[in-house]
């Protein structure tokens, strides 16, 4: 029997049954239970092999050879289903003798039968990576050389961290010349510190353990890591009984928003599935603030057109984000933060929805009953105990959740209505920005999903705004602006100023730059990118790097807009020069960590620039537009990216860019006039 894969259905493998009269079955499609005892194999290998690639740090394109180690292992094992006996034995009817067995991954030097000269090395250093299969000896590989060796005289150093003094991400990078050795040894030390991240993002509670020993160096990491935590793992962890509150208090807040209730199963109608997500919530140094537990609806099982219609929620812009502290300058007030706790909670569903009841559900409601002693919502935690004891019992949503894929779109329904009751109107230019002005100024609302930033110049509209909100909602009022979506702000005598210091200390850590020496450009004038012919797609994490470039590069720093736009042109072309250029903006962003955008009081009015090169790219020859514009002394909107189709000439590129910086300008202009006075909305757009 097998399954339905192409190497078993094929002329030729059915000429080889059909020729040794061997009758075959197929399994069902999408039935691997039909074939358990080949799968329960498969996910033995697969398991040991995981494990023998974390011990032994190893990437992941190592995993043949692991998979291989594996199995060659698995067979010299004794099991339960041979009576104690061993595959080898009972197959060659000798016991098999494992004393040359050796750590895989280990450092090895293995003799060199035929050295270049007489006073070269008599020795090659090398990965131990598994045994033979076709005599006795060992399998080698020499990252210097990029290739295996099967060989018998071995010495093997078993002792201490495996790997320790070997590169191993030079296993993906190719040697050209002597002078790029150094900048090789960075790489295979960065892709060599991402795959122990992977490692470690599957056990979360034995980093932050390491942190407690460690001290703030391991937490910078694990604050860069911020990955879930499963539920059993938590709860049988040293600090069980803090998530256990946590979770208490994350279905103490649903039962109080009165989210769901427990009904009795339906006969004819399906249930989605429900779950804790558990995650660490950290501070921008990187200390741990709590441990935060979201009950979430597992969307993915839900039907279109059945438990959900549309889904679209928008967000702010992050120009609008920008606008905002250019327009709190210019009218001398003050940014604002609010929280919504919860916010999916109180979106109101349209749809009859189901849920299973999350793992764990009686325990949780038992510990609100603990904390809450004999309050409402101890009540209420109490009825649903018994109730769950009394037949098969389901959750019914009356309200949206956390993962429902129409949860985001129903908040947003809310919180519209309930901003415009409070009599704010959305702007058409961005739906998430809402404004009033009434005789005593303006008073400005940006949204972006549970964020809320606010500036008034009425001194009396924030506490009305406070009192408003918390008619309807659980809101944390975090004071002045300071840290918002990943943005630092400082407001004084005046002056607001956005930064990025604490994204862009976590990138320097993420990628091992924080000893890199600095550059004070963020881009090497002497060297054109192109297309590489040979993309080197695991040994270098260059994507992951544009991508947290690009955060940077449209937010806050329009300085490197135009140097990481050239670098995400080839994100699926890169080799080691593109790797090196993209660390290049690294070492800058390093020397340049304090710069920002700072907004205050001028009278100047919106202004604008526009320029562009010409046939600057040497793969297709397009040119790169660019523009600019200011406000209040800095810049609010920006961008720097290739022109759609090749310009005949360097006029016709500098048209190209005028038309793209036109239509910007048209867009801050409808903005602006639904906003603020006939002195910003003028806009001049110089070329």
């Amino acid at each position: 029997m097998s399954d339905n894969g192409g190497e078993f259905i094929n002329t030729e493998f059915d000429n080889f049954l059909k020729t040794n009269g061997i009758k075959r079955k197929l399994t069902a499609p999408y039935c691997p239970e039909q074939s358990g005892i080949a799968e329960r194999k498969n996910r033995s290998l697969v398991e040991m092999a995981r494990c023998l690639l974390s011990q032994a740090k190893l990437p992941l394109n190592m995993w043949a050879e692991a998979v291989n180690t594996a199995n060659y292992l698995r067979n010299r094992c004794p099991t339960k289903a041979l009576s104690g006996k061993t595959p080898y034995e009972l197959f060659n009817k000798i016991v098999p003798n494992v004393s040359y067995f050796k750590i895989f991954g280990c450092t090895a030097y293995c003799l060199d039968n035929k050295p270049s000269h007489k006073f070269s090395a008599r020795s090659k250093k090398g990965i131990f990576v598994g045994y033979s299969e076709n005599s006795k000896a060992f399998r080698i590989y020499l990252p210097d050389e990029k290739r295996f060796l099967i060989s018998r005289s071995v010495k093997f150093f078993e002792d201490g961290n495996i790997n320790s003094s070997i590169d191993i991400g030079e296993l993906l990078i190719q040697n050209k010349n002597l002078n790029e050795s150094k900048m090789e040894q960075e790489i295979a030390e960065i892709h060599s510190q991402n795959e122990w991240r992977k490692i470690l993002s599957r056990c979360a509670i034995e980093v932050l353990r390491d942190v407690e020993s460690k001290g703030s160096e391991s937490a910078e990491f694990v604050y860069s890591c911020n990955t879930e935590i499963p539920i059993k793992t938590a709860l049988s962890s040293a600090d069980a009984q803090r998530w256990l509150n946590a979770l208490a208090e994350e279905l103490k807040n649903i039962l109080k928003n009165e989210t769901f209730e427990l009904v009795n199963r339906p006969a004819k109608k399906d249930c989605i599935g429900s779950r804790f997500v558990l995650t660490n919530k950290y501070s921008p140094d990187g200390s741990l603030l709590k441990n935060k537990a979201r009950f979430v609806a597992r969307g993915f099982s839900q039907k279109p057109g059945i438990d959900f219609g549309e889904t679209f929620a928008p967000v702010a812009r992050q120009g609008s984000i920008r606008i905002m502290a250019a327009l709190s300058a210019k009218l001398g007030t003050e940014i604002h933060q609010f929280d919504v706790t919860t916010a999916y909670l109180n979106g109101t569903l349209d749809e009859e929805i189901f849920m299973e009841c999350p793992a764990y559900f009686k325990e949780i409601l038992e510990q609100i009953i603990v904390n809450e002693k004999s309050n409402n919502i101890a009540l209420k935690a109490s009825k649903m105990l018994k109730s769950l004891n009394n037949g098969d019992k389901v959750l019914l949503l009356k309200k949206s959740l956390y993962g429902l894929k129409q949860a985001g779109r129903c908040w947003n329904f809310k919180l519209n209505e309930i901003l415009n009751n409070f009599g704010a109107k959305q702007t058409t230019a961005d739906p998430c920005v809402y404004y009033i002005k009434n005789g005593k100024g303006l008073t400005l609302i940006m949204v972006y999903v549970d964020d809320i930033l606010f500036t008034s110049q009425d001194p009396n509209m924030l506490q009305k705004f406070k009192i408003h909100l918390k008619k309807d909602l659980e809101i944390k009022y975090a004071g002045l602006a300071k840290y918002c979506l990943g943005l630092n702000f400082q407001q004084q005598n005046g002056i607001v100023a956005m930064s990025q210091q604490s994204y862009i200390r976590e990138l320097l850590n993420r990628f091992d730059m924080t000893e890199a020496k600095t550059v004070v450009c963020p881009m090497d004038l002497g060297i054109r990118l192109k297309r590489s012919d040979e993309c080197d797609t695991e040994g270098l994490p260059y994507r992951e790097l544009v991508g947290g470039l690009l955060y940077l590069a449209t937010s806050t720093r329009p300085d490197i807009a135009n140097t990481v736009s050239k670098l995400s042109q080839f994100l699926n072309y890169y080799d080691s020069t593109h790797w090196t250029a993209a660390k290049r903006v690294l070492r800058y962003l390093k020397r340049t960590i304090n710069f920002g955008l700072i907004f205050k009081r001028t009278d100047e009015p919106l202004f604008g620039y526009t320029d562009s090169d010409w046939a600057n790219s040497l793969d297709d020859r397009k040119s790169y537009t660019g523009f600019c514009f200011i406000l209040s002394g800095s810049a609010i909107s920006w961008e720097s990216r290739k022109q759609c189709t090749v310009a005949l000439s360097s006029t016709e590129a500098e048209y190209m860019a005028l038309s793209d910086g036109t239509k910007e300008a048209i867009y801050l202009r409808k903005l602006l006039n639904e906003l603020c006075d006939a002195d910003v909305k003028k806009c001049t757009l110089a070329l």
